[in-house]
């Protein structure tokens, strides 16, 4: 990454993937807590707040790349990520909410997030920017597993 706009937006995903995937991961695991604080009735849509907790990650690195996108004037190419991702949800929309109901309906918005992701992993080939997921992972293993780690 000899560019300075790729370094940026890839340390903008970083930090924003740290502060917000525990949040997030909290979120999927225990989607009853915060429901149940709400009301009784709202627990029932426990299974929509888990899905949509579940693409929380693949929007963020969404987000940044197009951000990214925008600042070389590629904006043909965030059309039609924007036209990827929103087709494929509408594509989906319709079967999965008379199959699934409202979980169905949060099913097909986790489709768009994660088609609209694996076509801003080939636009990043493209554009020559390897944001380098191989390593944030580990960061993110590190980070739950051994939170005082930085300490020693």
């Amino acid at each position: 990454m000899e560019d300075g706009r790729k370094r940026a937006c890839w340390r903008a995903i970083k930090v924003s993937l740290v502060l917000v995937t525990s949040l997030a991961f909290i979120l999927a695991t225990y989607p009853e807590v915060p429901l149940g604080s709400l009301g009784k009735e709202y627990v029932n849509v426990a299974p929509m707040l888990m899905l949509l907790a579940l693409t929380i990650p693949a929007a963020l690195i969404g987000t940044g790349i197009t951000s990214l996108l925008c600042a070389y004037g590629m904006y043909t190419t965030i059309l039609i990520l924007g036209l990827v991702s929103n087709l494929s949800r509408i594509a989906t929309y319709v079967p999965l909410s008379y199959l699934m109901g409202g979980t169905g309906i949060a099913l097909s918005y986790a489709s768009g997030v994660y088609v609209a992701l694996a076509t801003i992993a080939l636009v990043c080939r493209r554009i020559g920017f390897n944001p380098g997921f191989r390593e944030a992972l580990p960061i993110q293993y590190f980070h739950y597993a051994w939170p005082l780690s930085s300490t020693y």
